[in-house]
């Protein structure tokens, strides 16, 4: 079975899964369960989210985006994108 998003889980595309609404909904919602391959996925995440590919705007947008979610998943997620900024 394939890992859903992996393929939007790299430096050039993590931007545009956070940006667009209905990918990032599906995105955090498929981290808030429970399997090996979710994890694996948050691990990838942490890699490839402070190193992502993206626009002072698009990261603006997005930190706007996952804040407003309110969930764990969502602050992980931005934990993650901002980590280079906070450091």
């Amino acid at each position: 079975m394939a890992i859903p998003f992996l393929h939007r889980v790299s430096e050039a595309a993590f931007i545009e899964l956070i940006l667009r609404d209905d990918v990032r909904r599906d995105f955090l919602a498929f981290l808030s369960g429970g399997s090996g391959k979710i994890a694996a996925t948050a691990e990838l995440v942490s890699v490839v989210a402070p190193k992502c590919e993206a626009t002072p705007d698009q990261l603006r947008e997005a930190t706007r985006l996952l804040d407003a979610e309110c969930s764990a998943e969502a602050t992980s997620v931005l934990r993650e994108l901002l980590q280079d900024y906070c450091d």
